[in-house]
């Protein structure tokens, strides 16, 4: 056994560091980061959620979203993209629209 530079790996060493994965709480911080920089031009941010959207159906496509996480996605992105300029604003400032396993339909099911 032979001296060896600490820092040259053998070639059976493998990828001890994976890339790391987007969950759904990086993924609903990036779409709120997306719509508040975009708060004041809301066609420049539905244009770049519909980005975002794409990029979801491939995380969906290769695992690394679940599909919860991905629908609770597409009904937030559902509303910022067909409202108008004044609902857009409206659900920019509604701190429950970006909390974790919000659900629109909550308010149906307890009444």
């Amino acid at each position: 056994m032979g001296w060896r530079l600490p820092w040259r790996r053998g070639a059976d060493s493998g990828d001890r560091n994976p890339p790391l994965r987007r969950d759904t709480r990086a993924w609903l911080s990036a779409m709120r980061e997306v719509c508040e920089r975009h708060f004041d031009r809301p066609q420049a941010g539905r244009m770049r959620v519909r980005e975002l959207q794409v990029e979801w159906r491939e995380a969906m496509a290769d695992g690394t979203l679940d599909e919860a996480g991905h629908l609770g996605l597409e009904r937030r992105a559902y509303r910022l993209l067909n409202g108008d300029d004044e609902t857009w604003l409206r659900w920019l400032d509604d701190l429950e629209f970006w909390q974790p396993g919000w659900n629109p339909d909550q308010g149906d099911e307890q009444a």
